[in-house]
């Protein structure tokens, strides 16, 4: 069998290839076996969590105002009292609460300086060395209170005032104010404290006194009305029982002819505000008068209840006026005026 030059060299690259597949071994000289790996061998692919990457939006600080000292150094005066006032660079049109802090340098608190001059009853040593300022809308300065130094041994010490960073409605600016403390000449250190103020009771105004009233100054019935009512209020509940007296007085409408009338006493006991007395109408027709026209019908006519007495009450409109509507008539049965 006869090879040409080509067929042979084909065969040679197919052994070599072959020969160097199979030359991996590992170190212990066996042959290396490589398995293929199945989509299903392969391990799972974990998605990242939502919002990897990804960056919070920085807080926009650009449109608040920003929050300073007025002064950065202020020394106590001859009262060993120093001053000092908050400014935002513009006004807010939300309220700006801001704090700020009594720190110590070469100062101390109690042994140089007796802190914030308040009258604060709740934890009054955290009141000393910490105040809290809002600045209401449209406001952009604010005063903090009075800060008080103490006579001591110690020269020239000073503290600081400082403003806390976390605040909602504007940036600090400039956190610190240095306070001096000048020098004393003083045998002894004077660490009492200040008493506070003494304050006066203020005295409450009189109550207001009790005034009775009638419910309207003019009342009138509807036609064949049988009864109505007066009402009387006070401007106020009292702790005394008001007493009145009431009596009905006659004017073109008479007693027993077109009402009941009546002398009572009421009580508006202490508690209540007021009292409702009821009164009986007569519906008998009135008689027409003897020079009063054939056509006239019906006719409108009037009486009074008078209060005539009251106590532990004032009344200023003594009187209602009530007025009955009746039918006019020449029938035997109607009632003819005296």
């Amino acid at each position: 069998m006869n090879f040409n030059k080509s067929n042979f060299i084909a065969i040679f690259v197919i052994a070599v290839v072959f020969l160097t597949s199979c030359a991996k071994t590992n170190y212990d000289n066996s042959a290396r076996v490589q398995p293929l790996a199945t989509k299903l061998q392969q391990p799972p692919t974990v998605p990242p969590p939502a919002g990897a990457g990804k960056r919070a939006p920085p807080v926009n600080t650009e449109n608040l105002p920003n929050i300073s000292f007025v002064e950065n150094e202020v020394t106590m005066d001859g009262k060993l009292e120093a001053h000092l006032e908050l400014r935002l660079s513009a006004a807010s049109n939300q309220p700006v609460t801001a704090t700020v802090n009594l720190v110590n340098a070469t100062a101390l608190h109690y042994r140089d300086f007796s802190g914030f001059k308040t009258l604060s009853s709740n934890n009054h040593s955290l009141a000393e060395v910490t105040q809290t300022v809002v600045f209401p809308p449209n406001t952009t300065r604010m005063a903090l209170p009075v800060i008080g130094g103490r006579q001591t041994r110690f020269c020239d010490t000073y503290f600081f005032a400082v403003i806390n960073s976390r605040l909602q409605q504007a940036q600090v600016a400039d956190d610190t104010a240095r306070i001096n403390i000048p020098c004393t000449d003083v045998d002894e250190p004077i660490v009492a404290p200040t008493p506070p103020p003494r304050l006066e009771p203020i005295p409450c105004p009189p109550a207001p006194a009790t005034e009775a009233r009638f419910e309207f100054e003019k009342i009138k019935t509807s036609e064949h009305a049988t009864g109505t009512s007066v009402k009387i209020f006070l401007n106020r509940v009292s702790d005394l029982p008001v007493v009145i007296e009431l009596e009905t007085h006659d004017g073109s409408a008479y007693s027993q002819l077109d009402y009941v009338g009546l002398k009572v006493q009421v009580t508006i006991q202490p508690g209540q505000i007021g009292v409702e007395l009821p009164i009986q109408l007569i519906t008998v027709h009135r008689c027409r008068a003897k020079n009063a026209s054939r056509w006239v019908r019906e006719g409108e006519f009037e009486f009074t209840l008078q209060a005539t007495a009251i106590s532990n009450a004032t009344m200023k409109n003594t009187s209602t006026s009530i007025t009955v509507e009746k039918d006019i008539d020449d029938d035997r049965g109607c009632l003819t005026a005296p």
